[in-house]
């Protein structure tokens, strides 16, 4: 079974089952935010071309976006007064790396480039501990798993001129890398009325986008929104 159909049959599990409690409270959520990967394995492949040519005595370059706005939507269910349990899609937007560098190696102009970009979003499922502290005011603690979809695109071109004219090559990168990684959270909650609260979350993604056997990586989001209960 795929993860997402794992998934959507724990959506529909949760969300028909009968109440814990007489005050069961499912709700609905929408978050937006900022996220900040740490995609070691694609900058370290720049970092290598800039290397390479600083070595050489040329000059190299790298220009990264790594923070992007995102949003998050999901779904929730509150058996008990200290414990929920959510279900959300997560949108971590897209980042841009650029990278450039060149050289003389004897006669031979040598110069390399290259664009990527990352593009990151998928599913998450948490328990929720609930600490209350006040009536309106509460603290959470979350932990769980999530299945994420780590999208590269880009190009990486090499070129060496001499006299007899110039010889490029030109590698295209598309790929999608699926991974189930922790999902811990941290978050506060304020209760606007029965049915409304604003919220407040920083959540961690470890394991992301393993784009090389030497690194992983890793996405933090922090979020503001706000939740309706049933």
């Amino acid at each position: 079974m795929s993860h997402r159909m794992w998934l959507g049959t724990f959506v529909v599990a949760f969300m028909t089952s009968g109440p814990c409690v007489a005050d069961l409270r499912p709700y609905v959520f929408v978050d937006g935010g900022i996220a900040d990967p740490d995609l070691n394995g694609i900058e370290a492949h720049y970092e290598r071309m800039k290397d390479e040519a600083s070595n050489a005595g040329g000059n190299g370059k790298i220009d990264t976006d790594d923070t992007s706005g995102a949003f998050a939507i999901g779904v929730g269910i509150q058996p008990y007064r200290h414990f929920a349990m959510e279900v959300g899609y997560y949108d971590f937007g897209s980042y841009d790396i650029e990278g450039a560098g060149q050289y003389l190696r004897g006669e031979r102009q040598m110069s390399a480039s290259g664009d990527t970009r990352t593009t990151i979003d998928g599913w998450g499922a948490q328990g929720i501990f609930i600490m209350p502290l006040s009536e309106r005011f509460t603290v959470q603690l979350g932990a769980g798993a999530a299945w994420l979809d780590t999208r590269i695109e880009g190009q990486y071109t090499q070129s060496a001129t001499t006299r007899a004219g110039t010889q490029t090559r030109q590698n295209d990168i598309d790929k999608t890398m699926h991974d189930t990684v922790a999902l811990l959270g941290l978050g506060a909650r304020y209760r606007i009325t029965s049915s409304v609260q604003l919220r407040v979350d920083y959540r961690y993604f470890g394991g992301v986008g393993q784009y090389t056997d030497e690194h992983g990586s890793e996405v933090q989001l922090v979020t503001a929104g706000v939740s309706y209960h049933f």
